[in-house]
Parts: structure tokens; C-alpha cells; sequence
């Protein structure tokens, strides 16, 4: 199992400049927490209705933006959801689903304590 959330993540975050480092942080931390809850609830209805594109390309916004944070566990879950109803789109994926909100549940934490709220 990977690592909710990489620890070499945010030090290489702050060292791309150093004079904001934090507030940049801070900054895509927000913007990952704003837009994911979103996301998810649109994946859920999109494999209920069974509508392909929008599965496809919610899907691969998440594991995208989880990786761009070092949330690898998330974006490796996103991974093989994606893998397995691009093998069978009509499979029972509700366990995957469960284990994808219990991985943000646990990604939301540490990102709020590393923003500080």
C-alpha cells in the first residue's frame, strides 16, 4: 500500500520558490480540497447512469491532481477503478468506490493539517 500522502511532496513544493513556498502549499492544497468532493460525487453518478466519457475523464482529472499533490495511494486507487471498468464497464465497483472515499477521507485530513485548518 502507498502512502496517503508523499512526505517529498510538499518539501519539493516549498523548494520551487523558496520566498513563497508555504503559501503556495497552502494555495494547491485549497485548490485540490475545493475541486475533488466535486469530482467524486460527478464519478459516482457516471458509473450509476453508466456514461463512459464522463467516468473516463473524471477519473483521470483525479488520479492527475492527487499525483500532482503526492497523494499516491488516491491516485492508485483511481488507477486500477479506471482499469477495471475499462475492462468490464458494467462491473459492481461499489467496494472501489467505499475505498476511494475512505483514501480521501484520510487525504483530507492530512491536507488540512498541513494547511493548517
Amino acid at each position: 500500500m502507498l502512502p496517503t500522502l508523499d512526505p517529498t511532496f510538499l518539501a519539493d513544493l516549498r523548494a520551487v520558490d523558496p520566498a513563497r513556498g508555504s503559501a503556495l502549499v497552502r494555495e494547491i492544497i485549497s485548490l485540490f480540497l475545493e475541486h475533488t468532493a466535486p469530482l467524486l460525487d460527478k464519478l459516482v453518478v457516471s458509473i450509476a447512469t453508466r456514461d463512459v466519457l464522463p467516468r473516463r475523464i473524471t477519473l483521470h482529472r483525479l488520479k492527475g491532481s492527487s499525483s500532482t499533490i503526492g497523494a499516491r495511494q488516491f491516485a492508485q486507487l483511481c488507477d486500477q477503478l479506471s482499469l477495471r471498468l475499462h475492462a468490464d464497464p458494467g462491473a459492481d465497483v461499489a467496494q472501489d468506490l467505499r475505498a476511494l472515499r475512505r483514501e480521501y477521507t484520510r487525504l483530507t485530513a492530512m491536507l488540512q493539517d498541513v494547511r493548517g485548518w
